[in-house]
């Protein structure tokens, strides 16, 4: 520790050295993923969900850049679609607070992954 301590910030070579604790690769991503994500994935949307219906739904956590419900060729969902949130909180917030809302007449699972640069997380919802 007294290592880290005495050269951290300091130059060597022209460059400045940053010391800490070492932290194993997959403890780095698990908490990184976590927190940066803001795309939410959102499927089992049943016929009728329109982008409209989730984008007011999802409004409620925050701003958000933008709402798709995929469709086919023939402009029928998907079943699934997607919500981009500015900020990874609002994204979080929306990904727990939707977690098992029903988001049509029928009752049908839904489920959220959160997805980051580095990978997917997933939430069940239902």
């Amino acid at each position: 520790m007294a290592a880290i301590t005495a050269l951290h910030d300091t130059m060597l070579q022209g460059r400045k050295l940053y010391m800490s604790k070492f932290v194993k690769k997959r403890e780095r991503t698990v908490a990184t993923e976590k927190e940066k994500f803001t795309n939410l994935y959102v499927k089992n949307l049943v016929d009728g969900i329109t982008e409209d219906l989730l984008e007011e739904r999802f409004s409620r956590y925050g701003k958000f850049c933008s709402v798709v419900i995929m469709k086919d060729v023939n402009e029928s969902s998907r079943g699934f679609g997607f919500v981009n949130f500015q900020s990874p909180n609002n994204a979080k917030k929306a990904m727990e607070a939707m977690n098992g809302v029903q988001l049509g007449v029928e009752v049908y699972p839904t489920v959220l992954e959160a997805s980051s640069s580095n990978g997917k997380l997933f939430l069940e919802l239902g």
